[in-house]
């Protein structure tokens, strides 16, 4: 099987040289993208390199320095980019191409006359041995498993080694002087041995090594040596080895001495064995052994996907993505297996989709695939199916690298891939694919590590990214549908306005590519009345662009208004502001989502705040948008309303024909009630009534805490038990019709089982969808006084002034061996699992062990807009290259952050800048360094706050050593970047220099707290 001297690769990130001038700070652009991704790049990338090519399948691979040799069942080879029957070299079931370039090897080669399956080299690098299923070899005999001399390049059959194995040989492996073979013989040299044995490296005889492997349809199609020789590990269809069945059953550990069965409890739960499943393939490393499984009954075989085990056998992993897995390689802290999965849902990926190829409509199938090599994932019951339940087991997450190989016909099983291999700079897939990225490319492909070649752009065209850009109130909205890239997480989306290169609006979207189907947004506020052109450009973290066709718009009016600011910059997915004083259409300025409103909705009204506009609803008005949100939840609707009826009333809900979801509506004592559907109709009301002739803003939200209601910017009502609504894609509609009263429900007859009413009597004002949950405190920013001078707002008495609010107090007094766990006053912190933390009892610890590299330490349940963070900070050791950067962060939103970074250089000085990062960009407001000196286990005190939005004020004091703090602020800034306007969390944010040399170091937060300063 695969070569056990392969090299394996590790992630290497681009090292960044970071510089501190005399004063200003100016950070890295590593830093200025150092925004954690939700997963680490994989170290190699899904972009496919012209390879040479054969005309059937490919059953194994094994690189001798920059040779790579193929085995499997073919009669020619070409050049990468010849199609079949043209450039041709008759060869027979071997081939060699050069790793670097791609290209067929001039020697000859070899002729066998049957099929190879597997390969393995001496520990030399001088022998290649080739097993399969043939009994010549350049017509001499040779009985299933030959060695070549591979020293001088071209391959020369060793005579002197001879073995005579009495049918095909599968599975082979070499150690020193011992040749390990597995495979369905049932004799070698005349001494009978049972589908295992053990042959002299030099001549072919049999040695005393002995395990035997029996059962129904009994083959080892793995084998490979642990690194330290002890052990063998074989996987295959048996049903036993050596009498026992566990282990024995499609797996085992064996003494790689005596033959032995060994303890492999992995066993217990891995049970592939028999007429309908196997294990496939081993592959080892110093952590312990992995094997990729198939099966077509869940009673004989239940893993379809990967395991690892330690070297004591012990379960390591799971992954369970339905579909068989037919390679596996680790490459340090990723796996790569090579497949043919269709569903990953139980551990949160895709589940089974279909797609339209040539006109057939057919299961979508993924060919070759990328794992984090450790237990993150809690393995659900939700996408199971007919397939084995893993519920309780851990798995490996996904990572995005995906190749795009088409199925190929030669062996009648219609698959792609069956085997790959790496070294430190290529993934290699074999098999009998036809197609590598939409070119053609046969048996053979090769993926390079990061960096080493340039990548392609995202996926598909331009056209699919389905750009649509209209204008309203002064405001330029362009909507969308991400696109992906098979090896990128995160993609950036730039709005680019007429011929200026520099965008007006940006996102990054890190959606996986079986969530990137809903539309996004982004809006130009700054555009001048008249016609503009937009294009959208898309660019990966390679620089790779792809670029829209210019769409015209044509701008008139002002732009928005304070207060529709307010919800643009909280991330409103639609805002309706009523402004309209003719005309059937209420326009979205957040959204693409115009309404088209019937002739019971008058335009016009007075609006909510002095000089602005609102409609009035009478019985029976309804306006209705015509593009879907999706599944759209969590979720926050808000409206101002006046009204004083006293009959029920629809304000805004989420249909698709008869299905009616998340209903914000009155009922006939005038309370505020959300309707959502969670399996039977529930319902949370007010506790307050607004139908009193004045203006009232209403709010609800339901997310992971519950659903809410807000009235005049206050909770008013909410259940903690309700956190879904019904799933399906529907459209808004504002008033419209309503079956029975709230109340008493009948879940098969509709929603109540009274008698329907309609929307609201009232007056509608600055209507808006939010695609999350808001907080308390993003909901009473949107609140502000009536037009006619009434507020039901009570705000504070200033005389009596009120403590700040603790957000979060932390000692660290705890231990924790992966993240930092629960706060001591507040909730629990949040850290990326693949990055090292802890808390050892005294602090929270943070490794900083991979140059140019960051992670994050948040408080999610943290969200305030006025926020004081302290902070403690050590490190243990002086920085090298460019240094230490670490940012207490005082507001992270999904926009940015607002902070104070500390720089600690090699030198031992240390610098302080208050930062704003918002997509991607750094701006430094204010810089110092600071006096005091400094060296490692010297604290580094922290005081940094940012209060207020639409402009943000901020203020940090940093100071060394153990003594007080400073009377002034060190730095003090303000800050008006629009997408920071916001509530966020608080937290840690720390990245080590690219140049660093050092991976030892540890920074230490020895203590962390925070409080609202919003009184």
């Amino acid at each position: 099987m695969k070569n056990p001297r392969l090299r394996r690769a590790l992630a290497v990130l681009t090292a960044v040289c970071l510089a501190l001038p005399a004063l200003i700070v100016v950070s890295p652009t590593s830093m200025a993208e150092a925004q954690e991704p939700v997963r680490p790049a994989t170290a190699y990338t899904a972009d496919a390199l012209p390879t040479a090519q054969i005309n059937g399948v490919v059953w194994d691979q094994a690189v001798v320095g920059t040779t790579v040799y193929a085995t499997g069942e073919f009669t020619r080879a070409r050049p990468a980019g010849s199609p079949a029957g043209s450039d041709e070299t008759t060869v027979s079931n071997l081939v060699a191409y050069d790793l670097t370039t791609g290209e067929l090897l001039g020697a000859p080669m070899p002729q066998f006359n049957g099929a190879g399956y597997a390969l393995a080299v001496s520990d030399d690098g001088q022998t290649l041995y080739v097993a399969g299923a043939f009994d010549q070899v350049d017509g001499a005999w040779h009985n299933s498993l030959v060695a070549l001399d591979v020293s001088s390049g071209a391959p020369v059959v060793m005579e002197s080694f001879k073995p005579v194995f009495n049918t095909a040989v599968r599975a082979v492996d070499v150690v020193g002087d011992v040749v390990y073979a597995g495979g369905y013989f049932t004799a070698v040299n005349g001494v009978t041995r049972n589908e295992l044995a053990a042959v002299d490296a030099t001549t072919g005889a049999t040695l005393d090594w002995t395990a035997s492997a029996t059962g129904t349809n009994a083959q080892v199609r793995a084998l490979r040596v642990s690194p330290d020789g002890s052990k063998v590990v074989v996987g295959g269809s048996f049903s036993q080895i050596n009498g026992s069945s566990n282990p024995g059953y499609g797996l085992a550990l064996l003494d790689a001495v005596t033959g032995a069965v060994l303890p492999t409890p992995v066993n217990s739960a891995v049970r592939n064995a028999g007429q309908w499943g196997a294990i496939l393939d081993i592959a080892v490393d110093e952590g312990g052994f992995y094997g990729a499984g198939y099966s077509q009954s869940r009673s004989q075989a239940n893993l379809e996907g990967v395991f690892k085990a330690d070297w004591d056998g012990n379960e390591l992993w799971i992954e369970p993505c339905h579909g068989d897995s037919y390679s596996v390689v680790p490459s340090g802290g990723e796996v790569y297996v090579v497949n043919h999965a269709h569903s990953c849902e139980t551990i949160g990926g895709f589940a089974d989709t279909k797609v339209t190829v040539n006109g057939v409509t057919q299961t979508r199938y993924y060919s070759g695939m990328a794992f984090t090599n450790s237990s993150d994932i809690a393995i659900r019951k939700q996408g199971t199916g007919q397939y084995q339940d893993w519920t309780g087991h851990s798995s490996p997450d996904i990572l995005d690298w995906y190749t795009d190989l088409a199925q190929g016909t030669y062996t009648g099983q219609y698959q792609a891939a069956y085997d790959i291999a790496l070294t430190d700079d290529y993934v290699l897939l074999a098999g009998e694919f036809t197609s590598a990225d939409g070119r053609p490319q046969q048996g053979l492909v090769r993926y390079p590590r990061r960096g080493l070649t340039t990548s392609h752009v995202p996926e598909g065209d331009a056209s699919d990214l389905g750009l649509t850009v209209a204008a309203g109130s002064g405001v330029v909205t362009a909507s969308f549908t991400p696109t992906w890239d098979r090896d990128d997480t995160t993609l950036s989306y730039s709005l680019l306005r007429d011929d200026d290169p520099n965008p007006v609006a940006a996102l990054e979207v890190s959606d996986r590519h079986w969530e990137s189907q809903t539309t996004r947004t982004l809006r130009d506020l700054g555009a001048s009345a008249g016609t503009h052109l937009y294009r959208l450009q898309v660019t990966d973290p390679g620089g790779n662009t792809l670029t829209t066709d210019p769409v015209s718009v044509d701008v008139d009016g002002d732009g928005p208004g304070e207060h529709a600011m307010g919800a643009l910059n909280l991330g409103a997915a639609h805002l309706w502001t009523m402004e309209e004083s003719s005309g059937t259409t209420l326009a979205d300025l957040a959204g693409n989502a115009p309404m088209q409103i019937n002739s019971s909705v008058t335009v016009g009204a007075e609006g909510a705040r002095d000089g602005s506009h609102a409609i009035s609803l009478r019985s029976g008005a309804s306006a209705t948008t015509s593009s879907s949100d999706g599944d759209i939840q969590p979720f926050t609707v808000e409206a101002w309303i006046r009204t004083s009826s006293t009959s029920a009333g629809s304000i805004i809900s989420y249909r698709s024909g008869s299905t009616v979801d998340r209903l914000l509506y009155l009922d006939s004592d005038g309370y505020v009630r959300l309707g959502v559907n969670t399996g039977q109709i529930r319902t949370v009301r007010s506790g307050a009534a607004v139908n009193d002739g004045i203006w009232h803003h209403i709010a609800a939200s339901l997310g992971a805490d519950g659903a809410m209601i807000y009235v005049d910017g206050s909770p008013s009502g909410s259940d903690a038990t309700i956190t879904t609504a019904r799933s399906f894609s529907g459209m808004w509609t504002l008033g419209g019709t309503i079956t029975g009263w709230p109340g008493a429900t009948n879940g098969a007859g509709g929603w109540w089982n009274r008698a329907s009413v309609s929307a609201v009597v009232g007056d509608i004002d600055d209507l808006a969808v939010y695609p999350k949950a808001l907080s308390a405190e993003e909901i009473a920013s949107r609140v502000a006084p009536a037009a006619d001078g009434d507020t039901p707002v009570d705000p504070a008495d200033p005389a009596e002034p009120v403590a700040a609010r603790i957000l979060v107090e932390d000692t660290f007094s705890r231990e924790v061996v992966s993240g930092w766990g629960q706060a001591d006053t507040g909730e629990a912190w949040q850290l990326p699992s693949w990055r090292p933390s802890s808390v050892d009892g005294s602090a929270g610890v943070i490794g900083l062990d991979q140059p140019g590299w960051t992670t994050t330490a948040v408080l999610p349940a943290v969200s305030t807009t006025s926020a004081e963070v302290t902070a403690t900070l050590t490190l243990n050791e002086q920085p090298t290259g460019g240094g230490i950067y670490t940012t207490v962060l005082a507001r992270r939103t999904d926009m940015g952050y607002y902070g104070v970074k500390i720089v600690t250089g090699s030198g031992g000085h240390v610098s302080a800048v208050l930062t704003a990062v918002s997509g991607g960009d750094e701006k430094a407001l204010a810089s110092a360094y600071i006096t005091g000196g400094w060296t490692p286990e010297t604290p580094i005190n922290v005081t940094v706050s940012a209060t207020g939005i639409d402009t943000t004020t901020l203020q940090a004091t940093v100071w060394t050593g153990a003594g007080t703090a400073p009377q002034e602020p060190t730095l003090v800034a303000t800050d008006d970047t629009e997408a920071l306007q916001a509530a966020g969390t608080v937290g840690i944010q720390t990245y080590l220099s690219g140049s660093a040399t050092s991976t030892t170091g540890e920074l230490r937060v020895d203590s962390f707290s925070a409080r609202d300063l919003q009184l």
